[in-house]
């Protein structure tokens, strides 16, 4: 769980969270372990902050779908910042991450 009294600071802006959107949305390898790691703590601080994010939510979906060979080390990691959301793309984000558990 991320520390509550710094959140704001680790937060991705909108003007981030667009960008990486657009970002995610190509296809490319994550291969550096430590890059991903820090990546995903600032995603997990975002939801933290703002569950009902609906953009948030659509980069845990971008990471699961297209970047899953990138996460395997990462998915259960992944899989609690998706608990986090409380958005209608939950559901989605955690059935593709329980599809990938079993075919890993």
């Amino acid at each position: 769980m991320t520390d509550l009294n710094n959140i704001s600071d680790k937060c991705f802006s909108e003007a981030i969270v667009e960008t990486i959107i657009a970002t995610l949305d190509q296809k490319f390898r994550i291969d550096d372990p430590q890059l991903m790691r820090q990546f995903l703590l600032r995603l997990e601080a975002s939801i933290e902050l703002h569950p009902d994010n609906k953009k948030l939510a659509q980069i845990l979906l971008l990471l699961v779908t297209k970047h899953s060979v990138d996460l395997v080390q990462e998915l259960q990691y992944v899989k609690e910042i998706a608990e986090k959301t409380k958005t209608f793309l939950k559901r989605t984000v955690l059935s593709h991450i329980a599809y990938l558990e079993k075919n890993i």
